[in-house]
């Protein structure tokens, strides 16, 4: 495994986090068959990564998650909330051997026009090339705190701070168990806020069928200008 370096990210509130880019080769000439096997049992890791992080109290990293003695100099960067939508996605769908032939149709540009836009896919994209198009402006990525804690508690992918308005996009994994359990007790933590937020969950159906329905659900919760 080969460490790429990071990429700075910055969300449009100035809050930066950094990516970091990994790269994993075999080191037998033609392949020894490691890599496929890594790649199969990536569910099975995705799975257990997300049964570490299902504990109570714990809004970004703590002893009993991320943090230890060793990685003290990187404890205010260790944050779980915006990595287990990606778990979940890989629990539930192992990813595919795609024939080099075949590149162009997995073309990577969709989702580097995604990050350099700001946002963590291209379905997020699509979403707020919506919201833009209907004179909608939030932010993105955006970070809300506990107000009695101060410590974070979850990354809205959209937001609309001055109405409370929180904006989600589901992707293409299904939110079970211990997942939905941690989404309903964050959406029932940013309710009971004082002011209160909306939270507004939409999947790629709504946005992309039914994108007019989908703003207009938006300015509802948003109120009259």
């Amino acid at each position: 495994m080969v460490f790429e370096g990071t990429r700075p990210f910055e969300s449009d509130t100035g809050s930066g986090s950094l990516q970091a880019i990994l790269t994993i080769i075999d080191p037998n000439l033609g392949g020894s068959g490691y890599l496929e096997r890594f790649a199969q049992r990536l569910p099975e890791v995705a799975a257990a990564a997300l049964q570490h992080l299902d504990h109570d109290d714990c809004d970004t990293a703590c002893y009993r998650c991320l943090k230890s003695y060793d990685n003290q100099r990187h404890h205010a960067r260790l944050s779980w909330p915006p990595v287990t939508s990606t778990l979940e996605g890989l629990r539930h769908d192992p990813p595919e051997a795609i024939a080099l032939s075949a590149q162009d149709l997995h073309d990577p540009r969709p989702w580097r026009e995604a990050f350099e836009a700001g946002v963590g896919s291209p379905l997020e994209l699509r979403c707020w090339t919506h919201m833009q198009a209907a004179g909608l402006s939030p932010a993105k990525q955006h970070p809300i705190h506990d107000p009695e804690t101060r410590r974070l508690l979850t990354i809205a992918d959209f937001a609309f701070p001055d109405d409370q308005v929180a904006v989600y996009v589901d992707g293409a994994s299904i939110h079970l168990g211990h997942v939905l359990r941690r989404d309903r007790r964050i959406e029932q933590r940013l309710r009971g806020m004082e002011p209160p937020w909306t939270v507004i969950r939409l999947d790629r159906r709504q946005i992309d069928l039914h994108s007019q329905e989908m703003v207009d659900r938006i300015r509802t919760a948003l109120g009259p200008a």
